[in-house]
């Protein structure tokens, strides 16, 4: 069967750059057979490929420039403090008394917020009451 016998099919081939002639009934995939395993070489090559194909379709897409706002790629990126190695040897020493004082004092601090001596609002101001709901089923007649 040749494509020149359809001419609708002939024309859709020549479109679509394929060959205009469809392939042999040989050529064709048995789909009753199993699936012969593919070897290592194979698959590698196939891996490969297919890495390739992804990473050329990928970027190629355009980016939106909204998304590189937001992650701040279109800025200068952030400049490093030098001071910081600096203080290092400070900050790997333990901390002093002083500091346990300060902190302590920040406990101290925050314990009459957590636990407040007059209660921010009753209990009775919280739950609303449901009314009673009236049974309307009737027993059973025997």
């Amino acid at each position: 069967m040749a494509a020149s016998s359809f001419p609708a099919l002939g024309a859709l081939l020549a479109l679509g750059g394929l060959p205009l002639s469809l392939p042999s009934a040989a050529s064709l995939l048995n789909l009753a057979l199993p699936p012969a395993p593919l070897d290592e070489n194979e698959v590698a090559q196939r891996v490969k490929k297919y890495g390739q194909v992804m990473r050329s379709y990928v970027l190629s897409q355009p980016v939106d420039p909204v998304h590189l706002r937001a992650s701040g790629l279109d800025s200068d990126p952030a400049p490093l403090c030098p001071g910081n190695a600096d203080q290092l040897a400070a900050l790997k020493q333990p901390a002093s008394v002083a500091d346990a004082q300060l902190l302590a004092g920040l406990l101290d601090g925050l314990q009459p917020v957590l636990k407040p001596e007059q209660p921010i609002a009753s209990p009775e101001d919280l739950i609303a009451p449901f009314p009673e709901i009236p049974s309307t089923s009737q027993p059973a007649a025997a």
